[in-house]
């Protein structure tokens, strides 16, 4: 039996960031189906009319942003899991990712190496792991497992 595809929503106004990430997941062992939207307005639409296993979004976005996007996600999914990526460090939103259960927090320029990794871990049901070095490398940071609960199959259509 072939392995069911998984989708992924990636979201970022910077169109070479999302070539680079689209491009990185087809070195995944599984089969993707990657979706991307340019701000939180088409992410949040996309997100209204499709099931994804996955949500990495950039913070900064134009009108609706990452944190407010995650916000929506919750309020419909507390298990889907969603990545954070920023330029801004991740420092300052440690409260904000463990009050809305984020994945995890990477730093821009994101190294396509250790995204692959987080994204593997994400669809795999895998907590996200602090000590492989990560937490290390400036503010990446793995969130603790407060308010996650296991994937449900109920999501799928």
């Amino acid at each position: 039996m072939a392995e069911r595809s998984r989708c992924i929503l990636l979201v970022d106004d910077d169109a070479q960031v999302l070539f680079v990430l689209r491009a990185s997941l087809r070195r995944l062992s599984m089969p993707c189906d990657v979706a991307i939207a340019l701000d939180g307005g088409e992410a949040y639409r996309l997100l209204q009319t499709n099931t994804f296993d996955l949500v990495v979004t950039a913070i900064r976005l134009p009108g609706l942003d990452g944190v407010t996007l995650t916000k929506f996600i919750r309020s419909t999914s507390h298990d889907l899991p969603v990545v954070w990526i920023t330029a801004h460090g991740c420092a300052p939103l440690r409260k904000d990712a463990a009050r809305l259960g984020v994945y995890q927090c990477l730093e821009k320029p994101v190294e396509v190496s250790v995204f692959r990794k987080i994204v593997q871990q994400a669809l795999d049901g895998e907590a996200p792991d602090a000590n492989d070095g990560l937490a290390s490398q400036g503010d990446r940071v793995a969130w603790p497992e407060e308010g996650r609960h296991e994937s449900s199959e109920s999501r799928r259509p």
